[in-house]
């Protein structure tokens, strides 16, 4: 199958999007092994947790950034 250059940017773009939302969210539950209700997750985002996920996808959105889509490991 053959995406055109905006077909797959805007996949590309929505699971970005997915991965920092998702990151996000489960910042403050992070850890627990157990089933959490929803009807007690009152607060899906906290700006006061730490959140490695997400700083994560903001360091790869930078690099791209600088240094486009030809990434190396150099």
């Amino acid at each position: 199958m053959n995406l055109i250059y905006q077909e797959y940017f805007d996949k590309v773009l929505g699971g970005w999007i997915g991965k920092c939302l998702g990151g996000a969210a489960g910042a403050p539950v992070e850890g627990i092994k157990k089933l959490i209700p929803y009807e007690h997750y009152s607060e899906v985002i906290r700006t006061d947790l730490p959140n490695d996920d997400l700083d994560l996808q903001l360091l790869w959105l930078e690099v791209l950034q600088k240094k486009g889509i030809s990434i190396t490991v150099c």
